[in-house]
């Protein structure tokens, strides 16, 4: 049976009040506060901005209950502030995402299969991945879209290869398995890039190097460059995308969102020297192969 503990939800709090508050708290036995915060994502970068209010709302864990004047001296210290306490029931959130996460075919034969669980009959090749806290599954429209365009729309056998934006290395092992030579990724978040250095281990990769350094500092071109980012991301990176391009070279980009593609296309594609050669959707979402 699981182990119960108790949530204390407060509204109504004043900013200049949540070091008093908190410190209240703690010395009635919280084991841990966390805030609501509101968050704006820009199009046009990547982090997303912090919106704080006057007010706040604070979530506090305790591990069993608190004193039962706890809430009466709380709401009396500090007027104005509306107080709630549940009973929660301890969930193993890890093992229950685990069993909501099924093996599935990334594109045609090529199948994603959960380190825990038996690769399908069905797949000739899989990648086997452990995304741990690290965003990427490979079950979202983009990257689905973005494997579709490397299987079906280009040539990777023999090819040098730079994934911009790895994640947990999905693509970077797609690249392999169809037969790149080589294989280089970057990838800004730290927990990202270790959770790639050990899903290339999962899948004994031999020829994909995770770099913990930005596109702008890596040397030398590519025959395919790979970039599943944020169209606003992608127009930042326009021209360093185009520097690490071979001559002949290849460029697939996915992360468009349907509606900003007329920014796209004036920020991006009207402004570079590369040849658009397809554009492909999958629900929302936009992708472009590029050429000289």
């Amino acid at each position: 049976m699981s182990n119960p503990y108790f949530v204390l939800n407060l509204q109504g709090l004043k900013r200049q009040d949540e070091d008093q508050v908190t410190g209240f708290c703690f010395e009635h036995g919280a084991a841990g506060i966390h805030e609501d915060l509101k968050f704006i994502q820009e199009f046009d970068h990547y982090e997303p901005k912090t919106v704080y209010d006057d007010e706040l709302k604070l979530k506090v864990y305790f591990e069993s209950s608190p004193p039962e004047d706890f809430l009466p001296l709380l709401v009396a210290a500090f007027p104005g502030v509306v107080a709630e306490i549940n009973q929660e029931e301890s969930q193993d959130w890890l093992e229950l995402w685990k069993k909501g996460f099924k093996a599935f075919a990334l594109t045609g034969d090529i199948w994603v299969v959960p380190s825990w669980l038996e690769t399908p009959a069905d797949a000739k090749k899989s990648i086997r991945i452990d995304p741990g806290l690290a965003f990427g599954t490979g079950t979202h429209e983009t990257t689905q879209l973005a494997a579709d365009m490397m299987a079906k729309h280009c040539t990777f056998q023999g090819q040098s290869v730079l994934d911009v934006g790895t994640g947990t290395g999905i693509l970077a092992i797609l690249a392999e398995h169809l037969g790149a030579r080589l294989v280089e990724a970057t990838e800004i978040v730290d927990l990202a890039r270790e959770v790639a250095k050990e899903n290339l281990q999962l899948n004994q990769a031999k020829n994909i190097k995770v770099h913990d350094m930005q596109i702008q500092q890596l040397d030398g071109v590519f025959d395919v460059v790979i970039a599943n980012i944020i169209d606003g991301v992608l127009i930042e990176l326009r021209e360093q995308l185009e520097a690490r391009l071979a001559d002949d070279g290849v460029l697939i980009m996915t992360g468009i969102w349907h509606e900003r593609w007329p920014h796209f296309d004036q920020h991006f594609l009207q402004k570079t020297k590369l040849k658009k050669v397809e554009r492909f959707q999958n629900g929302d979402w936009l992708g472009v192969i590029l050429r000289p």
